[in-house]
């Protein structure tokens, strides 16, 4: 059947319609997969550039936090076992003590390890056993730039 069969027109369109409805299906799907916890089980330090979301450019002026935190905490691991330091396991509980008291002292303008705006939050154990943590036997870093 020749290129000028009305048919042939008629599948060449659709074939050129699909072609642009799976490309942006597939940027949608791409788009809006949002990092959770998880993902922690399915990626390790040595896998996770794997992994196209973390090609995506980061965006500074609207940052994806649980991306964001993932890559941290991948390239943490990356720099552990390189220096023969066991890789750290991903603890929920912790992102979302070290999530809070960031999130705390950016929005109320101070940078400590104790937090003197809310006595249910002022130290590390105090946030540890908030997220769930029942052995609040840690300490934090803590870096502004």
């Amino acid at each position: 059947m020749s290129t000028n069969h009305p048919i042939a027109k008629k599948l060449q369109k659709l074939r050129w319609t699909f072609s642009v409805l799976l490309f942006f299906s597939a940027f949608t799907v791409h788009a809006q997969y949002v990092w959770s916890s998880e993902d922690y089980s399915k990626w390790r330090y040595d896998t996770f550039r794997q992994h196209p979301r973390f090609h995506d450019k980061f965006s500074p002026t609207d940052p994806d936090y649980l991306l964001l935190n993932a890559a941290v905490f991948y390239l943490t691991n990356e720099q552990r076992v390189k220096y023969g330091v066991y890789p750290l396991p991903y603890h929920r509980g912790l992102e979302t003590a070290a999530y809070n008291h960031s999130l705390k002292m950016a929005t109320h303008n101070f940078f400590s390890h104790s937090n003197n705006l809310d006595n249910s939050r002022k130290s590390t154990s105090d946030r540890a056993m908030l997220a769930g943590i029942s052995n609040p036997y840690l300490a934090e870093n803590i870096a502004y730039h």
